[in-house]
C-alpha cells in the first residue's frame, strides 16, 4: 500500500512540475509564448519637440528616436532597422537607448519615418510590428538657396540662416562644395576683399598693388588690386598682403567700415563700445570703425557666459561674414 502511495505521489509532482512556464533565455515570461517582453519606442522627437504634434518640418534636421530598453550590443543591427521612406538620410547610435537620424534636403510635403522589426534590444526583445510616423515638410517662405547645404541650421529663427540665403542669392558669397557652406569656416583677408568685390560688382581692378604674394591670375588677385587702389586695405608691407591669413573681427569691421567710405556711404554714425567688458583691447585703428558698426546696427557684439564682448582680436567667420553683409545692405545701402 505504502509503494503505491509513493508512486502516485510521484506522478502528481510530475504532473505539478509540467504546468510551471520556462522563461525562455533573455525574456522575463511576459509579451507572448516567446517569453520575451515587446521592444516600445517611448519617444520621437525634432528640435526637442515631439515628431507627432510638429506642425511642419524643416527640409534639413534631425530626429532624436528613443526606445523602452538599451541597444548596446544590437546598436548595428537597430539602425538597419531605422529610415525615412524613399530619401537619404544617416542613422547613428547616441548610447544605451537612443538613435538620431538626420536628414537633409528633403522635398516639401509628406515622408514617413520606419522603424522595422529588425530593431531589437540587448536582452534579445524585439519590436512586434514595423513602426511608422508621417511628417510634413514646410515649404520655406522665402527663397532658400541654403536648403543644398547639410551644414547651414535649417531652423528659420536661427541667426545665421536668413543672411546665408541672402548673400547666396546676392551672389555675394557662395558655398565651399556643393553640399557645404561651411559657416563656422574661418575668413582670409582674400575673402573678404573677394566678397567686397563682388558687392561692388566687380569694377576694373586697376594696376597691380605690387605685392608679391599676389601673383597674377590668382582667384582673388583682381579684388586685391582693386581694393588697395580704392584705399579699403593696405598691405603689411610695400610688398607683402599676406591674403591667406585670418581675418580678426575688429580687422573685418575696418574693411567694411572702408568699403562704406569708398561707396561714399554715411560713415559718420557712432555708437558706444563701452557696454563690452572687452572694449578696451580694440586696437587704436579699429575703434572709430567699431562704434561706427555698432551705431548702424552692422554689429551687435556677443555674450559668452553672460559676459557682453566684442571680442575684436578673435577670428571671423563666414557665417558672422554674411551676417554683416545683410546688415550693411539693409541699414547703411538704404539709409
Amino acid at each position: 500500500m505504502k509503494r503505491i502511495l509513493s508512486v502516485l505521489l510521484a506522478v502528481l509532482l510530475i504532473a505539478s512540475l509540467a504546468l510551471v512556464p520556462v522563461l525562455a533565455a533573455g525574456g522575463d515570461g511576459s509579451g507572448g509564448g516567446n517569453g520575451k517582453s515587446p521592444l516600445n519606442v517611448s519617444s520621437v522627437k525634432i528640435n526637442g519637440a515631439p515628431l507627432d504634434s510638429a506642425s511642419s518640418v524643416p527640409a534639413s534636421g534631425t530626429i532624436v528616436i528613443a526606445f523602452t530598453r538599451g541597444m548596446d550590443e544590437h546598436a548595428a543591427s537597430t539602425k538597419t532597422a531605422i529610415k525615412i521612406a524613399d530619401a537619404e538620410s544617416t542613422v547613428s547610435f547616441d548610447g544605451d537607448r537612443t538613435f538620431s537620424v538626420a536628414f537633409s534636403n528633403l522635398k516639401p510635403g509628406k515622408h514617413t519615418l520606419v522603424i522595422g522589426t529588425g530593431a531589437q534590444a540587448n536582452n534579445g526583445n524585439y519590436l512586434e510590428k514595423e513602426y511608422t510616423q508621417d511628417f510634413v515638410v514646410s515649404a520655406p517662405d522665402h527663397d532658400c538657396p541654403s536648403a543644398g547645404f547639410t551644414d547651414v541650421n535649417p531652423n528659420l529663427s536661427n541667426w545665421t540662416h536668413k543672411p546665408i540665403d541672402y548673400v547666396l542669392n546676392h551672389k555675394y558669397m557662395q558655398g565651399m562644395s556643393d553640399t557645404s557652406f561651411f559657416p563656422d569656416g574661418v575668413i582670409s583677408r582674400a575673402m573678404v576683399v573677394q566678397v567686397l568685390y563682388a558687392m561692388d560688382g566687380k569694377p576694373a581692378p586697376g594696376a597691380s598693388a605690387g605685392f608679391s604674394d599676389v601673383s597674377a591670375g590668382r582667384w582673388f588677385t583682381n579684388a586685391v588690386n582693386w581694393a588697395a587702389n580704392n584705399h579699403i586695405v593696405s598691405g603689411y608691407s610695400k610688398s607683402s598682403f599676406r591674403p591667406e591669413e585670418p581675418v580678426s573681427r575688429q580687422q573685418l569691421v575696418t574693411i567694411v567700415y572702408r568699403y562704406a567710405q569708398y561707396k561714399r556711404y554715411d560713415s559718420t554714425a557712432s555708437g558706444t563700445i563701452a557696454d563690452f567688458e572687452d572694449a578696451d583691447s580694440l586696437s587704436d585703428y579699429a575703434v572709430i570703425p567699431m562704434k561706427w558698426a555698432i551705431g548702424h546696427r552692422i554689429i551687435s557684439g556677443m555674450r559668452v557666459e553672460g559676459h557682453s564682448i566684442l571680442s575684436p582680436k578673435g577670428t571671423a567667420t563666414r557665417a558672422q561674414l554674411a551676417v554683416i553683409l545683410k546688415a550693411f545692405d539693409e541699414n547703411i545701402k538704404t539709409s
